[in-house]
């Protein structure tokens, strides 16, 4: 795992976001893969900051504040920028930092809770089952369903598509965290 967080951590931009790598576009990607979209860099940024929380990595060391870029694109309600399953992805990084009793995080909540569909559960659902990793009290009612069926409905990677949920196959900081 440290290889693959070291991948990602490799790839960060300075503004502290992430964003699909060029060569992609050689291959007529899917809207929400292509580069240089805000929607991509949003969703990506969200999901690979996740990934850092889950494996130890929120402040490694050389790398720039993810909650930076993701709260430069989110607007007044707190949701992201793009696809509303960002701003769900983010809850993580969000609790991390600037924390549970922030206001992003409650208003990024809100909006999650408001939008909330069960089909997520078996799309997304680590996602909701993150907070409880941090050492938080679960978010909402279905973080501890979604943590018993997690690993039967993510598949091996728990990667898929932002947009619909279903699976896909598959420089020294300007600022840390919390500083």
């Amino acid at each position: 795992m440290d290889w693959a967080c070291r991948f990602l951590l490799d790839r960060q931009q300075e503004d502290g976001g992430w964003d699909e790598v060029k060569a992609v576009q050689a291959l007529n990607p899917p809207e929400w893969m292509t580069p240089g979209r805000i929607e991509t860099r949003v969703w990506l940024t969200a999901y690979c900051a996740h990934v850092l929380i889950r494996f130890g990595y929120a402040e490694a060391p050389g790398t720039y504040c993810p909650t930076d870029f993701l709260l430069a694109h989110c607007d007044e309600s707190g949701r992201l920028a793009g696809y509303l399953r960002a701003t769900w992805i983010a809850l993580p990084m969000l609790a991390f930092y600037p924390g549970p009793d922030s206001e992003p995080f409650r208003r990024a909540l809100a909006v999650v809770e408001a939008n909330y569909s069960p089909d997520w559960e078996r799309t997304w659902p680590g996602s909701c089952a993150a907070p409880r990793m941090l050492g938080c009290r679960p978010i909402t009612p279905w973080s501890p369903a979604a943590l018993s069926t997690w690993s039967a409905s993510s598949g091996p990677t728990g990667v898929g598509n932002p947009r619909t949920g279903r699976s896909s196959p598959s420089a020294p900081p300007s600022r840390r965290c919390g500083c």
